[in-house]
Formats: structure tokens, C-alpha cells, sequence
């Protein structure tokens, strides 16, 4: 069971022949191929990332600013949610949810779910027409959250909700680094980076009388590194949204 970060890389190493084969890349090289390889995981992988709603608080900053400043870890927010607004349908008795079901559900007769379901269909149409959820661009790399609307319904202390996708980080969730697909692919990105490393100077002869192919060794990892790529998008990937209008 592989419990953090140095161990994982001391797995890689291994899978490479160390220490019965000097891997010669830098413990620098090393480290960066492992970022590389999270990233990718994090960027693309199902289980790399956690889907969740976050409760944000509007301060004055944000306001003044024109858009929300979130974490670092958030890969992705898809869409925001105003948790002030009294909405149409809902739990409380003066809600259209509330009265129809008070009005079309009797212990002595039979529910007609269909038209329940039309019924409700139409209501939350009507409810995302009225209240339809602000248009966001989230700025990854800069932590922002821009509102097209602006914050005219969004004064100081009112709290909008954002669906976010979350990187899961895995020195808090060190499961992540036993994931079969993230080891072997850490590997071939440190095997590249050996290869590349060697390919300068040819053949190389180690002690023992074993030559290392430079040139050989980073074909192999491009190659490995491509088939993981396909299997990444083939077999742990999300399907892919479809948006209309």
C-alpha cells in the first residue's frame, strides 16, 4: 500500500529497475514528471476531481471588484445558484409545490402521477425562466468567477451557491496514489524523461557490462505514454455534456 508522495515515487523508481538499474534522472526531473502526471490525472480523470456545491458569501471586495475570488483547488465551476431568492416551488406552504400537492393528493383517491409530473415540469420551466442562473466565466488560473448579471441582486452577506469541480488532494487522500492507471502513468513520464536524458550520449555502458539505449528507452515511454492517454479518455474519463440552445 503506497501511504504518500515519497513512497509512490520510490515506486516508480523501482518499476524502472532501481536500484538494480541506475535510472539516471534527477530527483528535481522526478518530482516535476510526478506533477505532470497528477495534473493530467486531476484534469481528466474521473477520480481525480470531486463534484460539489460550495456556499460562497458575498463581502464588499467582491462587489467592488466585479467577481469572486475562490480557491486554488476548484478545477471547474459550472454554475451558480442565488440562495436568497424565494423560489416558486420549494418546501414551504405558500410554494405552487406545496398547494398542488395539497390540492391533487387526498388519502382517498388514486394519485395521477402523470399529470403530477407535467405539472411540476411546467413549474420548474416557469422557475428557470424567472429565475434563471446568472451566465459565469470562471478564470482558472487567476481564482475568478465573473457574473455577466453583475451583483445588483447580490448585496454584502447574501450567499450564492456554485457547483464546482474540486481537485482532490492527494496528500489529504492518499488512496489516489495506489490508482493503477496514475502509477503506471507517472512511470512512462519518468522513463521519458531517463530516456531523454541518455539519448544524448548513445549507447551507454553501466557497471556490470549492461548498455542503456537512450533513443530506445524514450521511444518506449512516448509509446506507453500514448496508449495511457487513449485509455485514459476511453475508460476513466466523464462523458462529455451535450448543451443546447
Amino acid at each position: 500500500m503506497i501511504l504518500n508522495r515519497n513512497d509512490f515515487k520510490q515506486y516508480c523508481l523501482r518499476k524502472l529497475g532501481q536500484p538494480v538499474i541506475r535510472v539516471n534522472v534527477q530527483d528535481t526531473q522526478v518530482e516535476d514528471r510526478i506533477d505532470d502526471a497528477l495534473e493530467r490525472f486531476h484534469e481528466e480523470h474521473y477520480d481525480g476531481t470531486e463534484e460539489t456545491w460550495l456556499a460562497y458569501k458575498i463581502v464588499q471586495d467582491d462587489i467592488d471588484n466585479g467577481y469572486l475570488t475562490i480557491s486554488d483547488d476548484i478545477l471547474t465551476v459550472v454554475e451558480t445558484m442565488n440562495l436568497n431568492e424565494t423560489s416558486s416551488t420549494g418546501n414551504d406552504m405558500f410554494s405552487y409545490e406545496y398547494q398542488f400537492a395539497i390540492d391533487n393528493i387526498s388519502p382517498f383517491q388514486t394519485l395521477d402521477m402523470i399529470n403530477y409530473f407535467m405539472s411540476m415540469t411546467n413549474i420548474n420551466q416557469v422557475h428557470d425562466m424567472v429565475n434563471a442562473s446568472p451566465r459565469i466565466e470562471h478564470t482558472r488560473f487567476m481564482n475568478k468567477v465573473q457574473l455577466y448579471n453583475g451583483f445588483s441582486d447580490l448585496p454584502v452577506d447574501s450567499v450564492i451557491g456554485l457547483r464546482v469541480f474540486r481537485i482532490i488532494d492527494p496528500e489529504l487522500h492518499t488512496k489516489i496514489y495506489n490508482d493503477i492507471w496514475l502509477k503506471k502513468y507517472a512511470t512512462a513520464m519518468i522513463k521519458m524523461q531517463w530516456g531523454n536524458n541518455m539519448k544524448k550520449h548513445g549507447d551507454v555502458q553501466l557497471l556490470g557490462g549492461v548498455t542503456v539505449n537512450g533513443q530506445q528507452i524514450y521511444d518506449e515511454a512516448i509509446a506507453e505514454i500514448e496508449l495511457l492517454d487513449q485509455e485514459l479518455l476511453t475508460k476513466y474519463s466523464e462523458p462529455v455534456d451535450f448543451f443546447t440552445g
